[in-house]
């Protein structure tokens, strides 16, 4: 009995001096002193390095004033900004920018004096921070904070701080020199998969210079920085409270949740059968694509040809279909996280239900030169959408309606056959049957024969001229035409001279042959297909048997004259333009002077023309006195010479005859007009009055 109980004795004592153990975190409620907390920025620094030394209060409780006293040895530490070693503005935190503060400084003691305005003081809070001083090291030391501490104040440095209650009452502190915490939080980010919980972060986060009574973790992310529904980019937020100091820091990493799953299809078959008139209205919706996040995902599709070559576009992949009975899909789906899912791939089989396409031919004309090569097959044009060799057959028939063999001979026979077809495909779809004609037609041109040169004198292109004669068959005397056929042929001339490129009438032609002497008639035959000869040349000549002509203008043979002043004569030619002329008077040389000496003269004019033909004129007359008497009895001799004297005559008689005339018939007006005017008279003026 008594060890049980000497046993509940001990745990009662244990649990006791447990309770007065135990810390309690943040405001210490166990101890009535004030902490005061020197944090330096780190203890160990090195010469010339600059850190932050901060102090601040906690477990305090009407607090009213405070004075702040630092001692520095200037060949140890140096504030950074000597005029001005600490601010209110951005280190007071305990106490407002409104409260009295004293900031001053001599050559060895800094001051900083702050005092409320009003009279129920402050108390422990989360603004803690009295006041915040910069320094630069001016040596190396391993622990900074001995310059700092109240005890080295006889030393010539260290700090003296009094804190003062609303009563005016020195308030107990207790002091301690820390370092700010040190938290290490080296992850650098987190990654979550859809659907996974947050991981354990906290456990990542270390503090290096605390016990773990020393500080808390709290995690403080809230909905708005973080959704683990979503995937994306949030933020894990963390509040590390430092017991010692009163303080707390606060630390963001990124989190992303992503999605590595990738999506599954569906499928029930991967060979589909699909009739060819089908095809069209096709959508090719043969699977189902299911993921764990994204909700309205459909399936990837892509168009491969038998041989197994990507196709664009499903308009593109039908068109293929048309003419080919085999091809692929390969179906994939990617979400949005770019996870891919296994493709399925599904074979497309055409069901060939359509029949071969036989162009419609109403008739077909065949050339006699290329029957032996012609194929009724590539007349007929059969296609069809999957068979590229579909079969043609055939029906002949002959014009008694009889079922023959080769259409070829019966076209060589009788120039036309009936053909009855249809086409049939290697699937046995067959189409309709149609009918055509054929016909075997003339392509051999006629020829001609017996076409030579020809020449005619212009005596008789003469007679032609005048349609004296059809002379325009005396050209063609001796042509002959042929044919394959025993069809008319028809003669076609063209005619032109040597020196005009211009075609020209029958009528033109004679004539320009006339003048020219040489032209050229093409003959062309024509059949009754309208196959037409080579063009064959027929060169005309003119030969020139007719002389120049002499025309005598002032003699005749035999008649006298008074005189000639001048011979007159013309020579021309029915071709020539070139005529040589020679004159002779009394068979010396005429030189076109006049004649005048009374005698008989012998006149004789030779002309040749370019072709050789020469003509020779000869007239003899007499030169006589110019009087009465030396014409004789020769009638002609008086109206030839006296022609003047006979004229005048005449013309001096004719005007006296038109003179009495004259006089006559103004004698018989002036009779009527007297006539006329019996019984009436004449006023003043002259004009004629009627008296009745």
């Amino acid at each position: 009995m008594k060890k049980i109980v000497l046993f509940l004795i001990k745990i009662i004592l244990v649990i006791v001096l447990s309770a007065f153990l135990v810390k309690i975190p943040e405001t210490e409620a166990a101890s009535s002193k004030v902490r005061v907390n020197f944090i330096f920025e780190k203890k160990k620094v090195l010469k010339s390095e600059e850190f932050t030394l901060t102090i601040a209060l906690s477990n305090y409780q009407d607090l009213a004033s405070a004075q702040l006293f630092i001692k520095t040895d200037k060949n140890k530490v140096i504030t950074t900004v000597e005029e001005s070693p600490y601010t209110i503005d951005e280190a007071n935190a305990i106490f407002k920018k409104e409260e009295i503060a004293i900031n001053d400084k001599n050559d060895t003691i800094a001051r900083f004096s702050v005092y409320a305005k009003n009279t129920s003081g402050y108390n422990t809070s989360s603004y803690n921070q009295l006041a915040k001083i910069s320094f630069r090291s001016l040596g190396n030391y391993t622990d900074i904070s001995d310059f700092f501490k109240s005890e080295s104040w006889n030393y010539g440095y260290g700090t003296k701080i009094y804190l003062y209650n609303c009563d005016m009452e020195v308030m107990d502190c207790d002091i301690k020199y820390v370092e700010e915490i040190n938290v290490k939080w080296d992850t650098p980010s987190y990654e979550i998969n859809y659907g996974d919980e947050i991981p354990k972060f906290q456990n990542d986060i270390k503090v290096i210079n605390r016990n773990s009574d020393e500080y808390r973790i709290d995690n403080i992310t809230s909905k708005e920085d973080f959704n683990i529904e979503s995937l994306g980019t949030g933020f894990l937020k963390v509040k590390v409270f430092d017991i010692l100091t009163n303080s707390t820091y606060y630390f963001v990493k990124n989190i992303t949740v992503v999605d590595n799953i990738p999506p599954t299809i569906e499928y029930n078959l991967t060979e589909w059968d699909i009739k060819d008139v089908d095809v069209k209205n096709e959508n090719f919706n043969y699977v189902k694509v299911f993921d764990n996040y994204d909700k309205n995902i459909t399936a990837i599709r892509q168009y491969y040809n038998n041989n197994m070559e990507l196709i664009a576009s499903i308009d593109d992949f039908k068109t293929y279909l048309e003419t080919n009975q085999k091809a692929f899909i390969i179906y994939t789906a990617i979400d949005s996280s770019g996870n891919e899912a296994i493709p399925v791939t599904v074979t497309i089989n055409i069901i060939d239900t359509t029949p071969p396409v036989v162009n419609t031919v109403d008739a077909i004309k065949v050339k006699d030169l290329e029957l032996d090569d012609f194929e009724l097959e590539k007349a007929l044009k059969l296609t069809d959408k999957y068979d590229d060799n579909p079969r043609l057959i055939l029906k002949i028939l002959n014009k008694k309606n009889e079922d023959v063999i080769d259409y070829k001979e019966v076209l060589k026979n009788e120039y036309t056959c009936t053909i009855q077809y249809f086409g049939k495909d290697a699937n046995g779809n067959e189409s309709d049957v149609k009918t055509v004609t054929i016909t075997l037609i003339d392509t051999i041109s006629p020829t001609i024969h017996g076409v030579t040169d020809i020449e005619i004198t212009d005596v008789e292109l003469l007679e032609i001229i005048e349609k004296k004669n059809n002379g325009n068959y005396l050209f063609e005397n001796g042509i002959k035409t042929k044919d394959n056929f025993k069809n008319e042929i028809y003669l076609h001339k063209y005619y032109y001279l040597e020196d005009n490129s211009e075609m020209l009438l029958w009528e033109d032609f004679i004539k320009g042959l006339f003048e020219k002497g040489t032209g050229i008639i093409y003959y062309q035959a024509m059949d009754g297909a309208g196959n037409t000869s080579e063009k064959i040349p027929q060169k005309i000549s003119v030969k020139d048997i007719t002389p120049p002509v002499i025309t005598l203008k002032n003699i005749e043979n035999g008649k006298k004259y008074f005189g000639i002043s001048k011979l007159e004569y013309m020579v021309t030619d029915n071709r020539s333009s070139k005529i040589s002329v020679l004159v002779y008077l009394n068979d010396k040389e005429y030189q076109e002077e006049p004649i005048q000496n009374v005698g008989e003269y012998k006149l004789l004019i030779i002309a040749e023309d370019d072709a050789g033909n020469k003509t020779e004129l000869s007239c003899n007359f007499s030169i006589i006195k110019d009087n009465l008497i030396s014409c004789g009895d020769d009638i002609e001799c008086y109206s030839r010479n006296y022609t003047e004297i006979i004229i005048a005559s005449v013309i001096i008689l004719s005007l006296a005859a038109v003179i009495i005339t004259f006089n006559i018939i103004n004698r018989i007006h002036k009779k009527k007009i007297k006539n006329k005017n019996k019984g009436k008279d004449k006023d003043a003026d002259g004009e004629i009055i009627d008296l009745e």
